[in-house]
């Protein structure tokens, strides 16, 4: 009896509801984490590029409404440019998707737009944006965990066959 009451114990915790999830989790989508853009009237292979983004980092937090059932959150999205060495600074702007998801249904996605510079002389440049107010109407008997706030780059049809062309999936 002894015995069996100690491979119990450890299952109480598990009623206790007060530790549920309510906070959605975040990932960044891996086939549109990168976009490579192109010289003007350059050729669609590695020496027509003109720069590269890569979304590297996504952090989300939350806070959670109990009577109306919302959860408010913020998302900081960490991006890496990178391209062929030049002595001139460039300044340029990558559009982006926050979609928030339940399982394989999209509930909203959004078009943001980040801007960022390359100094001159350098080749590579990091930069953050910040995202607030993303609000989940979560459904009855569902929690946090059942919402994904998901982020990519808005990649076009020839954005992906590069990606795809060059092997570049993952960041």
């Amino acid at each position: 009896v002894f015995a069996g009451a100690l491979f119990l114990l450890p299952l109480l915790g598990c009623a206790d509801t007060t530790n549920v999830q309510v906070c959605p989790g975040t990932a960044i989508l891996a086939a549109t984490a990168r976009l490579t853009v192109m010289r003007p009237n350059a050729p669609r292979d590695p020496s027509g590029e003109l720069y590269t983004v890569r979304l590297t980092g996504a952090k989300t937090d939350c806070d959670f409404d109990k009577p109306t059932s919302i959860t408010t959150s913020t998302l900081d999205l960490t991006f890496h440019a990178s391209r062929t060495p030049s002595a001139a600074g460039a300044t340029y702007s990558v559009q982006y998707f926050v979609a928030t998801t339940q399982g394989a249904r999209v509930l909203t996605k959004d078009l943001h737009t980040a801007s960022f510079s390359f100094a001159p002389g350098a080749q590579t440049a990091d930069f953050t944006d910040h995202i607030s107010d993303i609000h989940i109407h979560q459904e009855a008997n569902t929690y946090g965990g059942y919402y994904q706030v998901t982020a990519g780059l808005q990649l076009t049809e020839a954005d992906r066959a590069y990606n795809r062309l060059v092997g570049r999936y993952v960041p």
